[in-house]
């Protein structure tokens, strides 16, 4: 990832700026009961029951479930406050249940472990009761003999076919090379794998309202939409036998209130709208244009529209949260001012957060969320239909 957003001098950031703020808000996790929020943890009872059983070079750890959590996170400590193990899973420290093996301590040296329920993937309920193991040494004299069998046991589950992701997919339309090969054609080509070998129904990507496809100028002080551009995309990609999740992202320079902030080497704007007004048009016409061009029945049953990416980190969304709850309501009810069967949903957001409290604000601004979507790098994902339970939103598809 490159990214060119500014500070407020305008001098753009270090490439790590995006790692650096995953691990400012992301990656960091403190102790339950000191930095958590009451709310979105969700009153969630500390785990009961935990054991801790040395092994070679490892202590496995489980405990009882606790009802309603997504997740758990597991703690250690000896001889100083207790940390969050990271256990090398990506951007969510947490996960979906036990047993849960921790391979990185030194063997023979004692330590306590702790267990906390977690709601999404910030929150965190209070620490359980701490067990204290040491992994077994192994002496220089350890062996290992596996045995594999050939039995079937059922169908392998396919979870990728659903969606994949891609970058902006006006890539579609670039003739220029990288690595000797035009850029639109190997495109085409890798989305065509991924339908006819991997199964893939769909594709997110970014940047569909980005100015390199002319969606949104004004005139005369008057706002005009041109989804031409954006035809050209959606045409290649439903030739690869793929549908769009059009993710609504991200800001025209003409529609933003702050254009000089940006993301990635192609200064996606990753600010909020000047006039929401005008932002709930483009949003209003750019999903009527895609029924009358794509079919009613078609965009209804095989597509969605996804509001924004990952909010929740300040290289994609430059405004507040509540900003994003406004953006979020604001477009979801223009996606559904066209057609009460178009999917929208969100909140989008990276490592499972903003879940419980984007659900929290929809109880108040009765704004519709027919999927819920966060993303999750390097991980298991965590068990969310607890939080959508608890709103009474059983069923949402996640």
């Amino acid at each position: 990832m490159t990214v060119s957003r500014r500070d407020h001098q305008g001098v753009p950031d270090r490439p790590a700026a995006a790692r650096a703020d995953w691990e400012q808000r992301i990656g960091r996790r403190g102790v339950p009961g000191r930095n958590g929020h009451a709310g979105a943890s969700g009153g969630l009872p500390p785990p009961s029951g935990l054991q801790a059983m040395p092994g070679l070079g490892q202590v496995t750890l489980d405990w009882e479930p606790v009802p309603g959590a997504a997740g758990y996170l597991i703690y250690r400590a000896v001889g100083e406050p207790y940390q969050p193990l990271d256990h090398g899973g990506g951007d969510v420290l947490a996960i979906p249940a036990g047993p849960y093996a921790d391979t990185s301590s030194e063997p023979g040296r004692v330590r306590l472990y702790a267990v906390a329920a977690v709601a999404d993937g910030a929150s965190a309920g209070p620490l359980s009761e701490p067990v204290a193991a040491a992994p077994a040494a192994d002496g220089g004299r350890a062996a290992v003999t596996i045995e594999v069998g050939g039995q079937a046991i059922g169908e392998l589950e396919r979870p990728w076919e659903p969606m994949i992701g891609s970058e902006h997919l006006s890539c579609l339309l670039r003739r220029d090379r990288t690595g000797g090969r035009v850029i639109g054609r190997e495109l085409r080509q890798a989305l065509r794998i991924a339908r006819d070998e991997l199964g893939v129904r769909a594709v997110r990507a970014h940047g569909i309202l980005d100015d390199d496809l002319g969606v949104y100028t004004e005139a005369g002080g008057r706002p005009v939409h041109d989804f031409s551009g954006i035809d050209r995309v959606y045409d290649q990609l439903m030739d690869t036998g793929l549908r769009p999740v059009v993710e609504l992202s991200f800001m025209p320079a003409a529609l933003a209130r702050d254009p000089g902030q940006t993301i990635f080497s192609y200064r996606a704007i990753i600010s909020p709208p000047k006039d929401w007004d005008r932002w709930a048009g483009l949003v209003r016409d750019l999903a009527a244009h895609l029924v009358q061009r794509y079919g009613r029945d078609e965009v209804m049953s095989r597509w969605a529209f996804e509001v924004w990416n990952e909010p929740n980190l300040d290289v994609f969304w430059s405004g507040t949260r509540e900003e994003y709850f406004r953006l979020y309501d604001v477009s979801a009810r223009a996606v559904k001012s066209v057609d009460p069967g178009l999917r929208v949903g969100g909140p989008s957001s990276a490592a499972a957060s903003w879940v419980w409290e984007l659900l929290a604000h929809l109880e108040n601004s009765g704004a519709p969320l027919d999927f819920l979507s966060s993303h999750v790098y390097g991980n298991v994902p965590l068990d969310l239909r607890p939080v959508l339970d608890s709103f009474g939103r059983e069923g949402t598809p996640i």
